[in-house]
This record gives C-alpha cells, sequence and structure tokens, in this order.
C-alpha cells in the first residue's frame, strides 16, 4: 500500500529541484573559475535534484506505471557514479570522467521519464519538461567528452562555451519549471 507523503514535504521537494536545478548550472559554469567550487556545488545540486525527482517519483508513479520507475534508478545510479568518480580520483586521474557522469546518467533517466510522461500525462500541466530538464546536461556531456578526446582538454573549455549556453540555461529554467510543478500540485 502507498503511503502518501505529507504535503509540506512535497512542497520543499519541489523548492528543492528548483533549487538543485540552479545550483547544477552554476556548477558547471564554475568548472572553469575553480574546481573545488564546482565539485562542492555538483554535490549540492545532486542531492536536491535526488531529492526532488526521488518525491517527483513517488507523486506520480501511479500515473506512470512501471517505467516511472526509471527516476529511481537514475537517482541511484547517477549519485553511485558520481561518487565512484571521486573516489576513484584519488587512485586513478582518468576516473574523475565518472564524476561529470553521474548527473548524466540522472538526467537521461529523467529524460526516459519524460517521454512516458508525455505519452501518460502524469503532470498537471507541462508534460514535456521532464524530457527538456534531462536532455541538456547529457547532450553537453557527450559533446564535451568527444571534443575533448579528439583535441584535448583546452579545446574542451573552449567548445563548451559554445554548446552550454543554450543547453545548460534551457534545462536549468525547465528543472525550475519542474520544481514548480511539484511544489504548486499539492
Amino acid at each position: 500500500m502507498k503511503k502518501e507523503m505529507k504535503l509540506e514535504d512535497v512542497r520543499m521537494a519541489g523548492w528543492g529541484l528548483m533549487a538543485g536545478g540552479v545550483i547544477f548550472v552554476s556548477a558547471v559554469y564554475s568548472i572553469q573559475i575553480a574546481w573545488g567550487l564546482a565539485i562542492a556545488l555538483y554535490f549540492l545540486s545532486m542531492t536536491l535534484l535526488v531529492i526532488g525527482l526521488l518525491v517527483l517519483r513517488n507523486r506520480y508513479s501511479e500515473k506512470t506505471g512501471v517505467l516511472g520507475g526509471i527516476l529511481l534508478i537514475g537517482a541511484v545510479l547517477g549519485s553511485l557514479t558520481s561518487i565512484t568518480g571521486l573516489v576513484g580520483a584519488s587512485v586513478d586521474e582518468n576516473l574523475a570522467f565518472y564524476f561529470f557522469a553521474g548527473p548524466a546518467v540522472l538526467f537521461i533517466c529523467l529524460s526516459i521519464f519524460g517521454l512516458v510522461a508525455l505519452y501518460t500525462k502524469p503532470l498537471p500541466r507541462w508534460n514535456v519538461l521532464p524530457v527538456i530538464a534531462g536532455l541538456g546536461y547529457p547532450i553537453f556531456f557527450v559533446a564535451a567528452f568527444f571534443v575533448a578526446e579528439s583535441n584535448g582538454w583546452t579545446s574542451w573549455m573552449r567548445a563548451s562555451k559554445i554548446l552550454d549556453h543554450a543547453l545548460l540555461i534551457t534545462q536549468g529554467l525547465a528543472l525550475v519549471g519542474l520544481g514548480y510543478i511539484l511544489k504548486s500540485d499539492v
């Protein structure tokens, strides 16, 4: 039997999802300024995003069915991937890649949830937001990875200035919108 969450917890998770989106975009931009700040912001944003997405899953899982559980998979795998990358980077520098792959896993699962949401329409409005909120960083991440692999890290930094603005700001706004829907649909 499904236990209902307290309305205040759902509201707080909505606020957390909104803050997590803004902090995540800030974390991506802070990579070019300070690594320590970027790592702290990534962990803070991942924590807020995971909580928000788990509440989103809990709130709308009846309407989305089994495939709505993809948010749980994304929250667990995304977090574990990031932690593995952070811990593994102290052993092998190449494992730091996984730290940045963690959010990509989380957001890919959010996009899959969004595709399900387009079909089942669990949200009261704007059912396309999970797709938009989940696509920006994975596209940015894959593009940056291929540029970095072929042309080196400095080239990735130059390419990211071209790619990230539209993708990441749109994703951040979509995450804020998704958090707003979660917060107001109580």
